[in-house]
C-alpha cells in the first residue's frame, strides 16, 4: 500500500489530474487510493467508492489481464448498464476490446464512466504475472485529457507507474 499511494501521489502530482488505485470486488471496481493533482475534476471519485467494472480504465484493464475462464464467467453475468455516453453495452464489442487492451498494455476511458471524464489506466500484475493485484489510472476533464495526449504523453507515465509497481511486488 505504501508503494501504491506513492505511485498515485507522484502521477497526481505529475499529471496535475485525479489519480487513482483500483481493485476488483465481484463485478465492481473499487477505488483503493485516489490522489487530485493542482487541476483536478471533481467527479466524486473516492477511497471506498465502487463502480460497474467495465466502464472505466482501470476497470477495462483489470478485466484485460484476469484470466480467461474468469475473465469469461464475469462477462457472462455483467449487467452492461449505460453509465456514461459512450459505456460499451455490447458483450462482443467489450470482447473485443478487452483483447485489445491486453495487446497495448493500456485501457483508455473515453466518456464510458462519466459525461465528460476521461481517463486511461494499466494493470497491475502479481508476482507471477498470472492475475491482476488492481490497476492505476489518471483522470481528468475530456477537454484537457483528449485521446491524443492520453495516448502520447500520459500513456508513458501510467505504464511506467505500473511497471515501478510491479517490480516492487516482484521484489519485496
Amino acid at each position: 500500500y505504501p508503494m501504491i499511494k506513492q505511485k498515485v501521489d507522484e502521477l497526481a502530482q505529475e499529471t496535475d489530474e485525479r489519480a487513482q488505485f483500483m481493485v476488483r470486488e465481484g463485478h465492481d471496481r473499487v477505488y483503493l487510493y485516489t490522489e487530485i493533482g493542482d487541476n483536478p475534476v471533481q467527479t466524486g471519485a473516492h477511497t471506498g467508492r465502487r463502480g460497474p467494472i467495465y466502464a472505466s480504465a482501470a476497470g477495462k484493464a483489470i478485466l484485460s489481464e484476469t484470466p480467461p475462464s474468469v475473465r469469461e464467467d464475469l462477462l457472462e453475468s455483467l449487467p452492461l448498464e449505460e453509465t456514461g455516453p459512450n459505456t460499451i453495452t455490447d458483450i462482443d464489442e467489450l470482447r473485443r476490446e478487452l483483447d485489445a487492451i491486453r495487446e497495448r498494455g493500456y485501457a483508455l476511458n473515453l466518456q464510458e464512466s462519466t459525461a465528460g471524464v476521461h481517463a486511461i489506466g494499466a494493470a497491475v500484475l502479481e508476482k507471477d504475472k498470472s492475475e491482476p493485484i488492481g490497476a492505476i489510472s489518471v483522470s481528468g476533464p475530456a477537454t484537457r485529457l483528449k485521446q491524443d495526449r492520453l495516448e502520447t504523453e500520459l500513456v508513458d507515465l501510467v505504464l511506467a507507474a505500473a511497471n515501478e509497481l510491479e517490480l516492487h511486488i516482484e521484489h519485496s
